[in-house]
């Protein structure tokens, strides 16, 4: 049998942190060194994850610093020395590069020849940076409510947090909804018929839960009526993987592949 030691990291910047669940830290992780040692288990490396969406990446260089120093406790103690360090996801497409270019310093400093070598196989988790904006979701307005005496509408769509828009629940991201079509005519990013009066629109998902709210309050470029469409851009990580058939709603969409190039 082949392990990674996981250690904790401080991951208290993070959207969703994951060392309150997961990790040990070095002392611990000492501990677990010897049982491994006792029941004959190989410990091919170590493990670590910053939390999904991490905004420090000044916490890499503690985790690869701390990985580094378990690192040499294990291969004084073990016959065969560990060749494997998994530095974890929670990468964000938009600030990749600062990230990036903190942990590469890292590790060629503590970790240098060895990787160098060959002889260390860094390895990563990225499904949050390679699939944070790989779809364009489009829903449908099913219903219009004007609340009378105010310029308050409530839209309610076909999609919510039950469904494909569950990241806002489970993975706080903030949704910024696009008009697709207004009375049945394509709007899709025109700046230049904008709705003249600004009303303050609230957006719904079409279950009974009161809690299923896509967005509390905002303006729309322009009014839309049953049988409209609104996207919300960027969709990917943590969308569609969640989602639910809540309250009999089914989790069944149409997939439409555009090719860059059109």
């Amino acid at each position: 049998m082949n392990v990674l030691i996981r250690i904790t990291t401080d991951d208290s910047t993070a959207t969703c942190p994951l060392s309150v669940k997961f990790g040990a830290d070095l002392r611990y992780s000492c501990q677990i060194v010897q049982r491994c040692l006792d029941l004959g288990i190989r410990i091919r490396g170590i493990a670590f994850h910053c939390g999904s969406g991490f905004k420090d990446p000044s916490t890499l260089i503690k985790a690869v610093s701390d990985s580094r120093k378990l690192w040499d406790h294990i291969n004084t103690r073990q016959y065969e020395d560990c060749d494997v360090l998994d530095v974890g996801g929670g990468f964000s497409k938009d600030s990749f590069l600062e990230p990036a270019v903190v942990l590469r310093n890292e590790l060629l400093e503590k970790f240098g020849n060895r990787i160098n070598d060959g002889s260390i196989k860094v390895i990563s988790e990225l499904g949050r940076f390679l699939t944070a904006s790989v779809y364009t979701l489009t829903t449908n307005v099913i219903g219009v409510r004007n609340e009378l005496d105010s310029n308050k509408v409530r839209v309610y769509l076909n999609d919510g947090l039950y469904g494909n828009l569950n990241c806002i629940l489970y993975d706080h991201q903030e949704v910024e909804p696009v008009v697709t079509t207004s009375a049945g005519n394509f709007v899709y990013h025109d700046a230049e018929e904008r709705e003249p009066n600004k009303r303050q629109y609230s957006l719904w998902g079409p279950t009974c839960d009161g809690l299923d709210c896509v967005v509390k309050k905002t303006q729309l470029s322009h009014h839309v009526q049953c049988g409209d469409w609104i996207s919300f851009e960027n969709c990917g990580a943590y969308t569609n993987a969640a989602a639910t058939t809540f309250n009999g709603f089914t989790n069944e969409f149409e997939c439409i592949y555009v090719d860059s190039e059109i």
